[in-house]
This record gives structure tokens, C-alpha cells and sequence, in this order.
């Protein structure tokens, strides 16, 4: 809504707003009725000015339509030269005659008239005038006022103040400011709304672009292609030479095809078998934490003591077994293993599983079968194929026991080493 309690300036500062885009005539109108002094002044107030606009004059009018406050001043300031005179404004057709035909009374009361308004078409009217009279205008700029007498009084005679629009008038004038108000709301929102349709427009044809590149790079390889096929049909007068052609490019279409059949083949075991694995640790991870007891203060087993027995009677007997395979949470029992392993009279070691780069352990493993170890005992979290190479690994290295341990607890470790155990026992008895 307006900022402004009167009538006329409200209509003023909406005639300026509509002036301001043409803005040469509307600086010939302000340099032409405010003194040079004031100019200088609301000229300062205007802010930065544009290159090349070097007169305060200009400088307003450019400032004018984001600067509520100079429009203000320019209001209050040119309102009152804008004098209501006799005659109030010419016959129609006396509006295309140039302002020197007019008196100064008469061009100030056509232009009050036609600005205060509240009317675009008025407005519209006001800058045809302002543009035919602009060389006149700027031509005869307002004197400055004169200056003060010894008795500090000024002899020029004060503005006729301006009649008050009715209060009927004023508020329609309210109602339509409101509805301007309104529409100016709704063509902003539209404005803002189109901006947005625009900018998914220009990131559609950005997409759309870089398709059609892609598909212009296509294109161009089946071109090569096809010209390639041509070239080669051409050259070959033969029939024969044509099919021997077709024939070997048959049997590299049936290689690639079975070439990437085995790839996906092995790309969706290796899937399926990461998958198994990684649940299996998932619900293990989450399990109640074991609490292995200490195996030097209980007694073994039956089976374990005989072992035990077994073992000590073997003079220079050294029995090493690896284990491979779990996680953080299984490998805690590295101490108890190790433990489990003095008590029964052998060595072993534990290492983690290694769930991605499996491939890079084959050889430290078959080293380490070949030099520091008797027997494996492989926990089900490996990889299928890494259990599968370990496997080939200790067949090459004599055969040795390699055995695969569902581990749920201790207590499966503790049976898979009985039953490598056993089975080291009997490869050295058949071997003495």
C-alpha cells in the first residue's frame, strides 16, 4: 500500500514509478522545475550513479525507482510548482504543439493535472508530453530561488497549495492502489514460477544435449563400422573368402559370448557367497559375548586326554595348525586357542578373514603351508573361493589336513583341532 497519507502525492509517486522508464524526459521535467541547489542535493542521497550519468538531474531519475525516500523528497518538492492554473489544461488537440506555445501556468497545471491522476493512460499522456518538451525543458532549467534580504525575509510570493482531493474520491483512489498492489503480487509470483519452468527447461536441454553428443558418437562408430564392412565386402570378389569372413567372425562372437557368460557366472558366485558371508558375521556380531573358561584349571575330556598322552609319546613331535577365518569378535579367542594348544601339546596361530582382497593371502598362505604349518582348519566366514584355493594349496603341499569348522563357539574350534589332531597322528604313524 501507500506510504503516503495524501491523495495527490500518493498519485505523484505512482506517476513517477510509470515515468521512470523513460527516464531522459522525466530528468528534463525535474531539472526544468527544481532549483540546481536542490537537485545537488537529492542527487546525493541517490547513491551510486551510472557511468556516463554525470548530471543530478539523471542521476535522480535513474534512483528513482528503488529509492522510496528520494522519490519522497522529489514529491514534496515538486508538488507545489506544479501549480493549479487558469487555464487547467488545453483542448486535445493542442497536446502535440510544442511547450513554447503554452505559458509556464499552463504547462505546470497540464502536467499537475495529468500526473496526480489516478489513471495509467493520464500518466501515459504526461510522458508523450515530457518527451516532446524534453529539448525545451532542459534548455530552460529553474532559476535558483532568490536570495534573502538584509532583513532576512524573501520577496518570492509562496505556492498556491494544492486542493485536497474528497474523501470519496480518495478512497477509491485507496481501492484501486490496493488492487494494483494485488496484481503487482501475482505477476511477481508469476514471474518467479516462470524463472523456475526456465531454469528445469535449461537443465532438461543440458540433458538433452549431452544424449544427443552420445548418440552423435554412436552414430559415428557404426559409421567407422559399417564402412569398415563395406571395404571389406568390396575387397573380397570370392564367395568363398566371404564366408570364411562371416565364419571367424561367428566363432569371436561365440568366444566373447562365452567369455562373458563365465564372468557373470563367477561375478554372481562371488555375490551370492559375499552375501552368505556377511549375514553370517551380521548375526554373529550381534551375539551373546562367550566366555571361554580357563583349560588349565578343569580337566579335559576323555578324548582330549588321550590325545594328550598320544602326543607325549611322540618323541620330537612338533605339530603346528593355522586357523583362518571370523572376525574381531571370534578372534578374541586367540588367547584361549593358544592356551588350548599348550595344554595339549601342539602350536597354532589364528588369523582373520580377509572378506575382499582374499586373493592377496593365497600366496603368504602358501608359503606359510609350505614352511611354518602341518594342517589348516578353515572357519566357515571365508570366502567359497578362497576356501577352495586353500584347499588346492594344502594338496600340493603333501596333503595336508585342511578342514572347514562351522564355528558357533569354542566349543566347534575345539572338535575341529581334535580331529586335525588325529588325523596328523595317523599321517605320522603311516609315515614311521
Amino acid at each position: 500500500m501507500s506510504h503516503f497519507q495524501s491523495p495527490e502525492k500518493s498519485c505523484l509517486d505512482s506517476a513517477l514509478l510509470f515515468l521512470s522508464r523513460k527516464p531522459k524526459p522525466l530528468a528534463a521535467m525535474l531539472s526544468h522545475y527544481l532549483p540546481a541547489s536542490e537537485l545537488k542535493k537529492l542527487a546525493r542521497s541517490a547513491g551510486r550513479r551510472r557511468p556516463g550519468r554525470l548530471a543530478p538531474a539523471d542521476q535522480i531519475s535513474d534512483a528513482i525507482p528503488h529509492h522510496l525516500k528520494l522519490r519522497s523528497a522529489c514529491i514534496d518538492e515538486l508538488l507545489p510548482l506544479l501549480v493549479d492554473a487558469a487555464p487547467v489544461i488545453p483542448e486535445s488537440h493542442r497536446l502535440d504543439t510544442e511547450a513554447a506555445s503554452f505559458s509556464a501556468a499552463s504547462r505546470a497545471a497540464t502536467l499537475r493535472l495529468l500526473l496526480i491522476a489516478d489513471d495509467p493512460d493520464s500518466w501515459e499522456q504526461a510522458g508523450n508530453l515530457l518527451e516532446r518538451w524534453e529539448e525545451f525543458l532542459r534548455q530552460n532549467p529553474c532559476p535558483e530561488p532568490p536570495a534573502a534580504s538584509a532583513d532576512g525575509k524573501f520577496t518570492a510570493t509562496a505556492p498556491t497549495p494544492a486542493r485536497p482531493l474528497t474523501t470519496d474520491k480518495a478512497q477509491r483512489m485507496r481501492q484501486k492502489e490496493g488492487k494494483l498492489q494485488d496484481q503487482l503480487l501475482e505477476l511477481r509470483h508469476e514471474m518467479a514460477s516462470a524463472e523456475q519452468r526456465l531454469n528445469a527447461e535449461h537443465q532438461r536441454k543440458a540433458r538433452l544435449q549431452g544424449q544427443l553428443e552420445e548418440a552423435l558418437t554412436e552414430a559415428d562408430q557404426e559409421r567407422m563400422r559399417a564402412t569398415e564392412f563395406k571395404r571389406q565386402l568390396l575387397a573380397t570378389t570370392d564367395s568363398s573368402e566371404r564366408e570364411e569372413i562371416l565364419r571367424k567372425e561367428a566363432e569371436a562372437c561365440r568366444r566373447s559370448s562365452s567369455i562373458f557368460e563365465q564372468k557373470l557366472r563367477m561375478v554372481s558366485e562371488e555375490r551370492d557367497d559375499l552375501r552368505g558371508v556377511l549375514e553370517d558375521y551380521d548375526r554373529f556380531a550381534h551375539a551373546p559375548e562367550e566366555v571361554v573358561p580357563s583349560f588349565r584349571d578343569r580337566p579335559l575330556t576323555t578324548s582330549e586326554q588321550e590325545l594328550v598322552q598320544t602326543i607325549a609319546q611322540q618323541q620330537g613331535l612338533s605339530l603346528r595348525i593355522l586357523v583362518v577365518g571370523g572376525g574381531e569378535r571370534q578372534h578374541k579367542h586367540q588367547g584361549k586357542l593358544t592356551e588350548y594348544a599348550e595344554v595339549m601339546g601342539f602350536h597354532s596361530h589364528w588369523r582373520m578373514a580377509e572378506y575382499q582382497s582374499w586373493h592377496r593371502e593365497l600366496d603368504t598362505l602358501a608359503r606359510d603351508m609350505r614352511e611354518r604349518f602341518d594342517a589348516l582348519i578353515i572357519l566357515h566366514w571365508n570366502r567359497t573361493t578362497f576356501t577352495r584355493k586353500a584347499r588346492e594349496i594344502c594338496d600340493q603341499d603333501g596333503a595336508k589336513p585342511c578342514l572347514t569348522c562351522y564355528y558357533e563357539g569354542f566349543t566347534n574350534l575345539r572338535e575341529s583341532l581334535q580331529e586335525c589332531l588325529k588325523q596328523l597322528l595317523a599321517a605320522h604313524k603311516r609315515g614311521s
